[in-house]
C-alpha cells in the first residue's frame, strides 16, 4: 500500500487532534455543569430560560452576601414574567436567623420574594403583585366599593390629590361627599344635597339637583335642575336642564332645556333642541328640528332639521343647513374589576396564624419571627399563672417545663387571657396590645379595646369596638414594629435589622381584611368599624363596609360585595341590598409614613393593586430543596 502523503497524514493529525479537544472540552462542560448545585435548569425555552437565569443570578447575590437563598422566578398562567430584580434590602443576622427581601419589576408587574435562613433550612415566600386598570406603582382609588352606595351621611377625603372615589353600581347620595376630585359609577348616580365635586363619571344616567361640578360625563341621560352650575357636560342619551348654568354640552340625544332661568354657554347635539328659557344659548349645533317655547332668550343655533320660534325675537339666529352633521366623540365607560380578596391569599405570609384543633384549643403557626423558631405553639400560663404565653405544650394550661415560652400578648393584667376563641369559631381580642406582625384568623374577629401594631386578616368577618386602636406596620415604623421594648418577638419578614429600616411588604400596609373562598362559597367578608374608631392602615372588606359614625381611616378603603363563587370568581350579586352609610367616615391621607403605601395591598379587590398570589417554586436551585448544601 503506497504511504499516505506527508500533508495528508497533518490534516488528519489534525482533525483527530481536533476531535479530541472538542470531546474533552464537552466532557469538561458536562462534568463542570453536573458540579454545579445552581444551574439545573428543567426545560425552559430559551427565552424563558435566559429570564429566569436573569434573576437567578441576583438571588445567588444574595446568598454571597450571607443571606437566604431566594429565588425569583413567576408564573402568570404560563407565562415566565421577566422579573429583574431592581431593589436588594437585607437584613443582618438575628440569633441564628437571616432574613432577605427582593423585589423585581416587569410590565404591569411586581414580584417580591421573601426569605428567612436559620442556618439549616431556607423559607421563601413569594408574592406576584399585577397592576390592574392601568394603575402603576400600585396606587388605587382611595374609596372603592363593589355594589350600591346610598350614602346619606358625608364621606371626607383630607390630603388626597386628586382623589376618586369609584363604585361598582348605583350611586344615591343626600349626604355629602368632600375632598374628592372624581366619583365614578358604573351604574347610576342620583344626587340630592349641594355638593362640589370636580368629576362625575357614570355608565347609566346621572341625575343632580344642585351643586357645583367641573365635568359630567355619562353613558346615559343627564338630567340637572335646582341651581346646578357645571363647566362642561358630555351625555350618550339625552339631555334635560332645569335652571342650571352650564358653560359647555355634547349631548348624542335629544336636548330639553325646560326652565326660564337656564343659560348655556355652548351646545352640540346629535338630535332635536326644545328649549323653553329666557337665559342665553349659544352657539349651539344641532342635527335634527329647533323648537323655541314663547319669547325664548338670546341664541345663536345652526341646526339641520326645521326651526320652530319667534321670529319676533331678533336676539334668536338660526341658520339651516340640510344634512348638518355634528360630530361628538362618545363617553366611554367606567369599568371597575370586583377582583379577588382572599385571605387565605396572605396565610403564608402571617407571623402568627390562629386556627383550633378539634378539641377547639388555640393553635399559633410561628413563622419569620425573630426570637422564636417556626412551628405551631399553644397558649399557657407559666409558673406564676401568668397567661399568655407561647410555647410548646402545656399542661392544664401551664407551659411545660425545659421548653422555649416566650409572651405574645398582653391581657389587662398579668392574669387575664388576651385572645380566645368559642366554638363557632370567633376569636376575640379582650387586651392591651399584641406582639407587632401580621396575623392571620381562621374565622370571625372581634377587636375590644387596646392599641395594636398588626395587621388582622381574618377568613370570617371582623368588628370593632369604639375603643380599639390599630396601626398597620408600614405605618407604625421600624422602631415601634422591630425595635419595641415591650416584647422580645420580631417580624423578620417585615424587618432589615441590619439598615434599620422596615423591608415595606405590601401586606403589611394593610389594616384589616377580611372575607374567604372556602368549598366553593365565600365566607365573612364584613368589617364592621366601631363609634370614633381611627384605624392608621388600609382596609379591605370582601363583602359589606359598616362604619359606626366618626370614623378616620389613614388609608384607603373598599369593599368586594361578594356573596358567591362562580367558576372560581366572585359575582356581585343583583337585587341585594349594596352598603348603606349614614355615619361620617374620613379617609385622611395627610403627612402619611414614608414607609406606608396604602394603595399597595398585594390585593385585585376593589380598591386593590393586584392579586396576591402565592408563586409555584420552579425546581432549578437547592433553595427549591428546603435544605441549604
Amino acid at each position: 500500500m503506497k504511504p499516505a502523503h506527508p500533508a495528508t497524514l497533518r490534516r488528519q493529525h489534525g482533525l483527530a487532534t481536533l476531535f479530541v479537544a472538542i470531546t474533552l472540552l464537552a466532557i469538561s462542560s458536562l462534568v463542570l455543569l453536573a458540579s454545579s448545585k445552581h444551574l439545573v435548569v428543567d426545560q425552559f425555552n430559551a427565552q424563558n430560560q435566559h429570564r429566569y437565569n436573569q434573576a437567578l443570578n441576583y438571588a445567588e447575590e444574595g446568598l454571597d452576601r450571607e443571606l437566604a437563598a431566594l429565588i425569583s422566578s413567576a408564573q402568570a398562567g404560563t407565562t415566565v414574567l421577566d422579573a429583574k430584580i431592581d431593589e436588594l434590602s437585607t437584613t443582618g443576622r438575628s440569633g441564628t436567623h437571616y432574613t432577605a427581601r427582593l423585589v423585581g419589576t416587569a410590565p404591569d408587574y411586581r414580584l417580591i420574594v421573601a426569605g428567612t435562613y436559620d442556618g439549616q433550612q431556607v423559607s421563601v415566600q413569594r408574592m406576584l403583585h399585577r397592576d390592574s386598570g392601568g394603575s402603576s406603582g400600585g396606587t388605587a382609588s382611595p374609596l372603592t366599593l363593589i355594589g350600591d352606595l346610598n350614602l346619606g351621611g358625608s364621606v371626607t377625603i383630607l390630603g388626597g390629590q386628586a382623589a376618586s372615589f369609584t363604585v361598582d353600581g348605583n350611586i344615591s347620595m343626600n349626604g355629602s361627599i368632600n375632598g374628592i376630585d372624581s366619583l365614578r359609577s358604573t351604574g347610576t348616580i342620583t344626587i340630592g344635597g349641594n355638593q362640589t365635586v370636580n368629576n362625575l363619571q357614570a355608565n347609566d344616567d346621572i341625575t343632580i339637583q344642585n351643586g357645583t361640578y367641573q365635568t359630567i360625563k355619562t353613558m346615559g341621560n343627564i338630567v340637572m335642575s335646582g341651581n346646578a352650575v357645571v363647566s362642561v357636560v358630555k351625555a350618550n342619551g339625552s339631555g334635560t336642564f332645569g335652571n342650571s348654568n352650564v358653560g359647555s354640552a355634547e349631548i348624542i340625544g335629544n336636548v330639553n332645556i325646560n326652565n326660564g332661568g337656564t343659560s348655556m354657554g355652548s351646545l352640540k347635539t346629535q338630535g332635536n333642541l326644545t328649549s323653553n328659557t329666557s337665559g342665553t344659548v349659544g352657539p349651539v349645533q344641532a342635527e335634527g328640528n329647533l323648537t323655541i317655547s314663547g319669547w325664548g332668550g338670546t341664541m345663536t343655533a345652526t341646526i339641520g332639521g326645521s326651526a320652530s320660534y319667534s321670529k319676533g325675537n331678533t336676539d334668536i339666529k338660526v341658520t339651516q343647513i340640510s344634512g348638518l352633521q355634528v360630530p361628538i366623540d362618545p363617553v366611554t365607560e367606567v369599568k371597575a374589576s370586583q377582583g379577588r380578596i382572599d385571605a387565605n391569599d396572605y396565610r403564608s405570609q402571617a407571623n402568627y396564624a390562629f386556627t383550633r384543633d378539634t378539641d377547639n384549643n388555640i393553635i399559633v403557626t410561628v413563622s419569620n419571627v425573630s426570637g422564636l423558631a417556626d412551628g405551631d405553639y399553644r397558649i399557657g400560663h407559666n409558673s406564676s399563672k401568668h397567661r399568655n404565653y407561647l410555647c410548646k405544650t402545656v399542661n392544664s394550661g401551664v407551659c411545660s417545663s425545659g421548653q422555649p415560652m416566650v409572651k405574645f400578648c398582653s391581657g389587662y393584667s398579668d392574669y387575664n387571657d388576651c385572645l380566645s376563641v368559642n366554638n363557632s369559631g370567633t376569636w376575640s381580642l379582650n387586651g392591651t396590645t399584641m406582639a407587632p406582625g401580621i396575623l392571620w384568623f381562621d374565622g370571625a374577629v372581634t377587636a375590644g379595646n387596646g392599641t395594636y401594631y398588626n395587621t388582622i386578616i381574618a377568613t370570617g368577618n371582623i368588628s370593632t369596638s369604639g375603643s380599639h386602636v390599630l396601626y398597620a406596620p408600614n405605618y407604625a415604623g421600624y422602631s415601634t414594629v422591630c425595635t419595641n421594648t415591650g416584647f422580645t418577638l420580631r417580624p423578620a419578614n417585615l424587618c432589615d435589622f441590619t439598615n434599620s429600616k422596615l423591608l415595606e411588604l405590601p401586606t403589611a400596609n394593610i389594616a384589616y381584611l377580611s372575607g374567604a373562598y372556602k368549598n366553593g362559597s365565600y365566607t365573612g367578608g364584613d368589617i364592621t368599624l366601631g363609634a370614633s374608631n381611627h384605624v392608621y392602615g388600609s382596609v379591605i372588606a370582601g363583602n359589606h363596609l359598616k362604619t359606626g359614625g366618626s370614623t378616620t381611616v389613614h388609608g384607603y378603603v373598599s369593599a368586594g360585595r361578594c356573596d358567591s363563587i362562580s367558576n372560581g370568581s366572585c359575582v356581585k350579586p343583583a337585587g341585594l341590598a349594596g352598603h348603606t352609610w349614614n355615619g361620617s367616615t374620613t379617609i385622611d391621607l395627610r403627612d402619611l409614613p414614608a414607609s406606608f403605601n396604602p394603595g399597595n395591598t398585594g390585593t385585585s379587590g376593589a380598591g386593590g393593586s393586584g392579586s396576591a398570589t402565592t408563586i409555584t417554586r420552579v425546581a432549578a436551585s437547592w433553595i427549591d430543596s428546603g435544605t441549604a448544601p
